[in-house]
């Protein structure tokens, strides 16, 4: 395994060190050594997170929705940082918003599609903005396009290094110019900033990244629901200790619209399924809900401001019933008449209509007031006969909603009964809230968090957890995107609908929504009809399938087969069908067939035949693995010796032929051949020192005559007169060559 950090623990070191920082800003004077201390800890966080928005640049499959979930999350962290720094910050944004100009800036950079000209004129407007209203002006930008365009760690630290100076520089600049001007309301001293040179304790945890992403038990996007988070909870800390709780009560409900929205988010990146919209709509409708009662919290006891805060939630309560059904339904596997649902329209409607004629009218409240009892404002409302009447209608879809998920559990069983089990509860969690308001345990004041975090927390539990309604279509799915093979789908215009995990690592740019064609090998995969190519050394095949439905085509699917392993395996097949298996050179069958074919084609040449001087010999004096090891000696001298073309085969035994393509030369032939004496005796000397025998060779001139005819009859006429010329070096005393 290798070692080092990875991206899960980076993260979390990034974590740890932003709210160490956090926590210095909120409760330790920065004045002090331990506040130092704590603010230089805490720079680790921003070249942390710059380098892996470089990492997620390159890695992500799909840019379009990692822009939308930094934009959602930047949106989210706004009030919470704001609530958190006050007036510090004035009117700059978060660090996620930060990230985000980064992210368009590397972008923009990077966009294939316009001028050089045009990207620098807009990347300049992106680092104008982000030193207009960035928390942190433009160093996030720089750091991200360092850690992606600088790949060297040691240069890294070097760029980083002139970017942190740099910035320091014009930070102190402007704290000694404001001191004469005082054209900033902040009275900061040049010292107090020095701890901008903790940026650089970065570099070195980054060189000791490993590349893998990790485990990460909370989530990936874990650090950006934390972000927001985290200053919430701060922020109430210092709201207790000020016995302040109304801002800590409005923080809570804050708390669950984010989370709200983030599970809403999750529904949204969802593969499609008809049960998905429902689900994003039961989450579109708590966000909304949610939205209306933190305006009523937050109307400092305006009763307008209040009233149209409950408006809002009823809008949102009269969808999410609507849509709950239509979710039960399907979940439960419910037909159920498409007039219901328009009768839940109509009373929706119905009721909106009363609840905002109300204040005229007095029939869903009587009365719409402030009660001043308590820690702070709260509306009072005093009930009236359209507001029992829908309490009871409400009741009653309640209890259908109970029946139809008791029944369903039953005829159910593992998982699935699981889900429902879930979602019974997670309907039950806003009536649980309730139900304590109405006890008077809470003094009047409700406690909409603990229903509606309960509520998203068991939808996302039955949902995501368990498999979107359908375990055996998610686990297909997983399957198909887990498989071995390369898979594209696109539409009949060539625009990528599905692409799984093998053929992303084999086109990363290839995402859903891009033209599969821009990628020129997919291209003549799809158009030109390639049917196979290599890439990083294994082979892969193409298979192009057409799905058409009543001949009206609807999509093209590209199947992608590493076949490296088979071709290997016929290699071998073909290679062990060719070659003799102790020496590696050409069996007899095979050499035959060659040079016979050589001879029809009218290639002239040389013909040799080698042999072992007395390899008996070595066989009953050395054993037969002696006589092995010479033999591959025997091979591996013929094959080196001599720049000509030429092939080598075994015959069998002790006994070698090579065939010399154009070598007609008689004295370049005998040269050879003491060549190869020669280097056989070499590297019988380096192999087997002890033994003590040479080669004798007979060599045939193949001449024109005789090339273009039979090659099988020439061979063979060839082969018996090199085998005489062979055996008369032998009977002159062996070790030699004779040519012919």
């Amino acid at each position: 395994m290798k070692k080092g950090l990875n991206a899960s623990q980076l993260k979390i070191i990034a974590i740890i060190a932003m709210t160490i920082d956090h926590v210095a800003w909120g409760f330790v004077d920065m004045f002090t050594p331990l506040g130092q201390i704590m603010h230089v800890l805490g720079r680790l966080t921003i070249p942390i997170m710059c380098f892996f928005i470089a990492e997620g640049f390159r890695r992500t499959s799909s840019l379009k929705n990692y822009f939308f979930k930094m934009v959602t999350f930047a949106l989210a962290s706004e009030i919470p940082f704001k609530l958190f720094f006050g007036e510090e910050y004035g009117y700059r944004c978060n660090f996620i918003f930060d990230l985000t100009l980064a992210l368009t800036a590397l972008t923009i950079s990077r966009a294939e599609n316009i001028t050089k000209t045009l990207k620098a004129l807009l990347v300049a407007l992106v680092v104008v903005l982000s030193a207009a209203v960035g928390g942190w002006p433009v160093f996030p930008i720089i750091l991200v396009f360092i850690f992606y365009y600088v790949k060297d760690i040691k240069k890294q630290f070097l760029w980083c290094f002139a970017a942190v100076v740099t910035v320091e520089a014009v930070v102190i600049g402007l704290i000694l110019l404001n001191g004469v001007y005082h054209f900033s309301s902040y009275d900061w001293k040049w010292y107090q900033w020095m701890y901008f040179f903790g940026f650089l304790l970065a570099i070195p945890l980054l060189g000791m990244y490993n590349g893998k992403r990790g485990n990460y038990p909370m989530g990936r996007m874990f650090f950006y629901f934390y972000y927001p988070c985290h200053f919430l909870v701060l922020w109430s800390i210092q709201k207790l200790i000020a016995k302040d709780p109304y801002p800590v009560y409005t923080a809570v409900h804050f708390v669950c619209l984010v989370v709200f929205i983030a599970i809403t988010i999750l529904f949204l990146s969802a593969p499609p399924s008809k049960p998905l919209i429902p689900t994003v709509m039961i989450g579109v409708s708590g966000c909304v809900y949610m939205f209306g009662y933190i305006m009523e919290v937050m109307a400092d006891g305006n009763v307008d401001i209040a009233f149209c805060g409950v408006i809002v939630e009823y809008l949102g309560e009269t969808v999410l019933f609507i849509v709950w059904v239509w979710f039960i339904s399907l979940f439960c596997k419910l037909n159920i008449s498409k007039y219901v649902y328009l009768f839940q329209g109509v009373v929706a409607v119905i009721v909106m209509c009363l609840l905002i004629t109300t204040r005229q009218t007095h029939l869903f409240y009587r009365n719409v007031g402030i009660n001043n009892d308590g820690p702070f404002p709260r509306l009072e409302l005093e009930y009236g006969p359209a507001f029992n009447a829908l309490f009871f209608y409400l009741t009653a879809l309640y209890l259908f909603i109970i029946i139809v998920s008791v029944k369903a559990m039953k005829n159910s069983t593992g998982i699935e009964r699981k889900r429902i089990i879930r979602i019974t509860v997670a309907f039950a969690c806003p009536w649980i809230a309730f139900g304590i308001k109405f006890t008077g345990l809470t003094g009047g004041y409700e406690i909409a968090f603990i229903g509606v975090m309960g509520t998203a927390l068991f939808i996302y539990n039955a949902v995501i957890k368990f498999g979107y309604f359908n375990s055996v279509q998610i686990a297909g799915e997983n399957a198909i995107n887990e498989y071995s093979e390369g898979m594209l789908v696109t539409d009949p215009h060539f625009v990528t609908r599905y692409v799984n995990k093998k053929m992303r690592k084999l086109f990363p740019r290839l995402t859903i929504g891009s033209k599969a064609t821009n990628e020129p090998v997919i291209r003549e995969m799809l158009v030109g009809g390639m049917v196979r190519f290599e890439h990083d050394d294994r082979i892969f095949e193409a298979q192009v399938s057409e799905i058409r439905e009543q001949n009206y085509m609807q999509a093209y699917m590209l199947f992608l087969r590493d076949m490296t392993e088979h071709y290997a395996y016929l290699d071998a097949l073909e290679r062990s069908s060719q070659r003799d298996q102790l020496t590696d050179v050409y069996n007899r069958r095979f050499f035959t067939e060659l040079v016979s074919n050589y001879i029809t084609e009218g290639y002239d040449g040389c013909f040799m035949m080698i042999d072992v001087d007395d390899f008996k010999n070595v066989n009953d004096s050395f054993g037969h693995d002696a006589g092995d090891i010479a033999l591959k000696a025997v091979a591996d001298a013929i094959t080196r010796t001599g720049t000509e073309e030429h092939i080598v085969g075994r015959q069998g035994g002790d006994e070698f032929t090579a065939f010399y393509k154009g070598l007609t030369d008689k004295k370049r032939i005998e040269e050879l051949g003491n060549e190869i004496i020669t280097a056989f005796k070499e590297e019988l000397l380096k192999v087997l020192p002890e033994c003590n025998t040479s080669l004798s060779i007979g060599a045939m001139l193949v001449s024109e005559a005789d090339a273009g005819n039979t090659g099988d009859d020439v061979y063979k006429a060839l082969y018996k007169a090199t085998d005489r010329a062979m055996y008369a070096v032998k009977k002159a005393g062996k070790s030699g060559i004779t040519v012919r």
